[in-house]
């Protein structure tokens, strides 16, 4: 008993530090940081222990007589160079296929074919990684077809080498073609290897990235980690999930998952992931401007990417320090790492990263005011982007999801149509012995007999229902399905020609520059702030449809932290009007949800600033509540909005001033509009004059219950 209520006071005071811990530290924190010094971590990092070993086994190599010795040495060779050194590898692994399909051994060829198409991958060499793959698969095919009883490591095996041959694809840039490969594999982990899921998740996650689908990309990279649970997975997973987390500018949230997919990486230490995970860095310290650490981690980056002769990552990595020196002023520098990775692009399959190499030459012409030749990148950086997102491309990706949605279906079909037929079996050998049992009373007979046709007939009815039913579900579903998919298209379709806009009017103006004539300099910067208006209300449409669809999961808010994030936000325009944002008091922690509620307090607060003429704008937020509301109330001391616009103000793209005068899209409030309802609750307009307005937000308990 004391031993129990030990336990029970410890178990109690580790779960005290742990909250105290989730709640106070923020969670970038609850992973070490790293900063990088290239010249100490390579010499401490790449010193693989493998290297000694690999060295003695190809010293002994030429001393074996026997060719099933000399198979078993160049099989560990290979296994041991993979994703340590693409070239050994390759090298040692093509002769180990030669001596095993001259001895005749196929579970040789296959593992062989199977790294071999790994490090032809690494090397950027992917048509070359599909025939190895490839082979392999078949021999796996072969394999499972001549088993007595179906081997699941078989299965597990043929759905890891269709992930990679997607996974080739992809590099290439074949994103229709390596979904297929994806469902495919998916659907082989479903049946008959649910250890492959996360790796194929992850693979799925990282293709829906790559074309700017982060909500399916968040999705799969969720699941993926649910699922993992080798340290490569995690390690893929994590680098997926601070990918999602940047795209959504959440830098914390990012900066924990990079770490965690560098740590894992490192455990494991395997160049390709430890690249992948520098990656992951990299993009975090070019976002927020650190180009002297993007130095540091790219150098590092380069120098395992070259170890490893990983094409995609040395690309990556010089794109890195061409962008780091390009920002620090250093031109030549900046040219050669780019001009480096351009010239391996060219050279090899990697054409995904073509875009961002002729962008970044753009980059440095324009800087050298050379516009002939910033002209020249640009234009191929348009053809380049177009050869690999288009309209068609985009078409294929969601008929293939779709195709996979049907076929998960029909398997679920099919599975429920077994158990209602056993279960019907069940059903009626129980009947056959109750009826055998009642036949001595007449009277039971014919109730039994009544209520078994009622029975019947309520379960055809049901059947006609349920039929009705899952045809209206379907046709709702693809009529979704469908309005997302052109609703994506047709964003992602108007966002390059404005670019296209933007980016020529700006060249224009350059030239212009030593022109007088004012007029024309007027046109000029008409053109392209039309340009952006146009691109801000896409956006705007875009986050209003999206709202519309999804809600997050619900989890505590601490809206005073909610209110300081928000604040420093919009540092820029409260300091550049002289203006205060402030709560009268001190505001909840509700159970609800922090990004729509960030965006929500944002656009009201955001909408009392600009349109406010005071010497001092200010801004209050209060709080109370009553039986059934936790009631917010924002006032500004603005321009006010008049009594007959209180509701029209809520319309998408209403406004109520010029675009001269006040700019913007008219979708502010109308995205708050429909946030609050998201919630459950309403925003109305309680107050408004020249002295100012008061929004008011009502949000019921029963969704957002308050903790403290």
């Amino acid at each position: 008993m004391l031993n129990r209520i030990t336990y029970l006071k410890t178990s109690c005071l580790i779960y005290i530090i742990l909250a105290y811990v989730i709640t106070v530290v923020p969670i970038a924190q609850l992973f070490p940081q790293h900063n990088f010094n290239a010249d100490s971590m390579l010499k401490n990092d790449l010193l693989n222990p493998s290297t000694k070993y690999v060295d003695s086994l190809i010293a002994n190599l030429g001393l074996l007589e026997s060719d099933s010795q000399r198979l078993e040495t160049l099989l560990a060779i290979s296994g041991e160079m993979v994703s340590e050194n693409a070239d050994k590898c390759i090298q040692y692994g093509l002769e180990c296929l030669s001596l095993a399909e001259k001895l005749g051994d196929y579970q040789a060829q296959e593992e062989v074919s199977s790294w071999l198409g790994i490090s032809f991958d690494d090397k950027g060499e992917y048509s070359n990684a599909i025939k190895m793959y490839s082979r392999s698969l078949e021999i796996v095919e072969e394999m499972i077809k001549s088993e007595a009883t179906s081997d699941l490591y078989l299965h597990a095996e043929k759905a890891i080498l269709l992930n990679n041959i997607g996974y080739a694809y992809f590099n290439f840039a074949k994103y229709e073609e390596a979904l297929k490969y994806y469902f495919q594999a998916l659907q082989i982990a479903n049946e008959k290897s649910p250890e492959s899921k996360a790796t194929i998740l992850g693979s799925i996650s990282e293709l829906y990235y790559a074309v700017g689908d982060f909500d399916k990309a968040s999705h799969y990279a969720h699941f993926s980690l649910l699922h993992s649970k080798e340290v490569f997975d995690l390690a893929v997973g994590c680098r997926m999930m601070g990918d999602i987390f940047e795209s959504r500018n959440m830098p914390d949230s990012s900066l924990y998952y990079y770490n965690r997919s560098f740590e894992y990486a490192k455990t494991e230490r395997d160049n390709y992931l430890v690249g992948m995970s520098v990656e992951g860095l990299v993009k975090y310290h070019l976002a927020r401007g650190n180009y002297d650490q993007v130095l540091n981690v790219a150098k590092y980056g380069l120098a395992v990417a070259e170890q490893l002769n990983g094409k995609v990552h040395i690309i990556t990595s010089n794109l890195a320090l061409a962008k780091a020196y390009q920002k620090l002023g250093k031109r030549e520098e900046a040219f050669k790492h780019a001009e480096e990775a351009l010239a391996l692009c060219i050279d090899s399959d990697v054409t995904s990263a073509l875009p961002d190499c002729y962008e970044v030459m753009e980059t440095i012409y324009l800087q050298d005011k050379d516009f002939k030749n910033a002209l020249i990148y640009h234009k191929k950086t348009q053809l380049a982007k177009e050869n690999i997102f288009n309209t068609e491309k985009l078409r294929y990706l969601a008929e293939a999801e779709s195709l996979n949605e049907l076929r998960l279906k029909e398997n679920e079909n099919q599975l429920l149509k077994e158990t209602q037929a056993k279960n019907e079996a069940q059903l009626r050998q129980k009947s056959a012995l109750n009826i055998a049992a009642l036949l001595l009373i007449a009277l039971a007979i014919s109730v039994l007999y009544f209520l078994y046709r009622s029975n019947l007939v309520k379960k055809r009815y049901n059947r006609l229902l349920e039929h009705e039913v899952e045809k209206r579900t379907a046709e709702l579903t693809n009529s979704n399905i469908e309005l997302e998919r052109f609703s994506h298209i047709v964003s992602h379709d108007l966002k390059e020609p404005l670019r296209n806009i933007v980016s020529f009017s700006s060249l224009a103006m350059r030239r212009l520059k030593n022109h007088d004539d004012p007029d024309l300099k007027e046109y000029m910067d008409f053109i392209k702030n039309s340009a952006l208006h146009l691109n801000k209300l896409i956006k705007d449409v875009r986050e209003f449809t999206d709202i519309k669809r999804h809600l997050p999961k619900q989890k505590p808010v601490d809206l005073n932290d909610l209110l300081q994030r928000v604040i420093e936000t919009l540092s820029f325009k409260i300091n550049e009007k002289g203006a205060t944002v402030t709560a009268t008091s001190v505001l909840p922690v509700i159970n609800s949800h922090h990004s729509l509620l960030f965006v929500l307090y944002k656009n009201i607060i955001e909408n009392g600033l600009k349109y406010n003429e005071s010497q001092n704008p200010n801004v209050t937020v209060d709080h109370s509540e009553d039986e059934e509301n936790h009631i917010f109330r924002i006032k500004d001391n603005g321009i006010g909005i008049p009594v007959t616009h209180k509701e029209a103000v809520f319309e998408m793209f209403k406004r109520l001033h010029t675009q001269n005068k006040y700019n913007g899209t008219g979708m502010g409030l109308s995205i708050s509009k429909k946030i609050a309802e998201k919630l459950g609750g309403n925003i109305v307009v309680t107050e408004t004059s020249e002295m100012g307005t008061t929004f008011q937000i009502n949000i019921p308990k029963g969704s957002a219950a308050v903790l403290a």
